[in-house]
Order: structure tokens, then C-alpha cells, then sequence
């Protein structure tokens, strides 16, 4: 059989408005609560990321068995590599149902997968990894086990602002890669962040 690695490839922002007497204390000072309430909303896009890449890892092993170009499961060599768009939007949609990522993500992913599609179309493939699906396009790596060692990194907020984030999850230092990292840019939607994009770092 011929496999193919088909990769199948974060919360709170809270505006609080107070009147003068609850602004400040009797010495003149803020409470505690206002402080409380700036650290929150900045911790909040890390929390997505972290909380996202936990959420992924336990379901990256099924996402990989979607069948998104099932010719490459195939024994027939004769079979031509197409994309299967229900499997895309099965594979899609479970992202979307984690409540990480924004309807922009999957909607860029979904480009990407058409892109692929018409570059199979144009030069057709009958074996080996499909172009394009030949890494995780999460973690943008061939290596599974390197979301693993991703999941211990602590995600660094680059900046925010009141509606848009980007947070970078360092690369591990063991990674024989140029890579530096993966970033992530994030918007708010009401009371959440959700992940837009998802991108590799490199050194400069």
C-alpha cells in the first residue's frame, strides 16, 4: 500500500469601565481588581495557542487518517492523485468545532487545499507524497513527534492590541531546522481569541 503523510494541515478581552469612586481606593490608589483584569486579557492569546496545540494533539492522528487524497492509499499505481473536498471539509471543520480558530483560518486553509488541487490537476501524481500534503501544516513539520516537544514551549505574546495579537511559540533548541518558531496571529471576537494564521519563523 503507498502512504503518504497527508497532514491534515488561542481569551478573554474584557473592557471594564468603573465610576470615580470605584476607580480608586481611600488612599487614592487602583484596587487590585483593575490589575487582575489587564493581566487576564494580556495572558489571554498565549492561553489560546496553548490551549489550541493541546486540543490538536490529541486529535492529529485521526485528522491524519482523512483520506484527503485517497489515491495515495491506493495499490492501484494508475490511480491519479486528486482531492477529495468532503474529506477537506470534514478535516476543516473539526478544526473550527475546537473553538480556537477563526472562520479566516479555515477559510485560507480551505484556499490553500484548491491551490494544491489545481497544482495536481496541472502535473499530475500517481505515487509518492502528494505536493503539498508531505507535512503538518500546523506545525509545519514532517516530524509528528515534534508536537510533543512543541507542547512544552511556552508561547511568548509578541504584541496586542485591543483587537489583534500575535503570539510565537519558540522553536525547541533540539530542531535541526532554520526555523526559529511558529507564529500565530490572533483577532478578538467578543469575549475570545481565536488563531487567523499560523506561520513558520525564520533567523533573519
Amino acid at each position: 500500500m503507498r502512504r503518504c503523510y497527508c497532514s491534515l494541515f488561542l481569551l478573554l478581552g474584557c473592557a471594564c469601565t468603573h465610576s470615580a469612586s470605584e476607580e480608586t481606593t481611600a488612599s487614592g490608589a487602583e484596587p487590585p481588581a483593575t490589575t487582575r483584569v489587564a493581566v487576564d486579557t494580556a495572558a489571554a492569546p498565549v492561553a489560546t495557542v496553548r490551549q489550541f496545540l493541546r486540543w490538536y494533539a490529541l486529535r492529529v492522528d485521526d485528522l491524519n487518517q482523512l483520506p484527503l487524497v485517497p489515491a495515495a492509499y491506493s495499490e492501484d499505481s494508475t490511480d491519479v492523485y486528486t482531492v477529495d473536498y468532503k474529506a477537506v471539509d470534514t478535516y476543516l471543520a473539526t478544526l473550527r468545532s475546537s473553538g480556537y480558530v477563526s472562520a479566516a483560518y479555515t477559510a485560507a486553509r480551505r484556499a490553500e487545499y484548491q491551490q494544491w488541487a489545481d497544482t495536481l490537476r496541472l502535473h499530475p501524481q500517481y505515487d509518492g507524497p502528494p505536493a503539498g500534503f508531505d507535512y503538518d501544516p500546523v506545525i509545519f513539520s514532517q516530524d509528528s513527534e515534534e508536537l510533543t516537544e512543541l507542547l512544552r514551549v511556552t508561547p511568548l505574546l509578541q504584541y496586542q492590541t485591543a483587537d489583534s495579537a500575535r503570539v510565537v511559540l519558540p522553536q525547541p533548541s533540539y530542531a535541526q531546522t532554520p526555523r526559529t518558531g511558529l507564529a500565530f496571529g490572533l483577532s478578538r471576537h467578543g469575549r475570545r481569541w481565536l488563531i487567523d494564521m499560523i506561520w513558520p519563523v525564520f533567523a533573519d
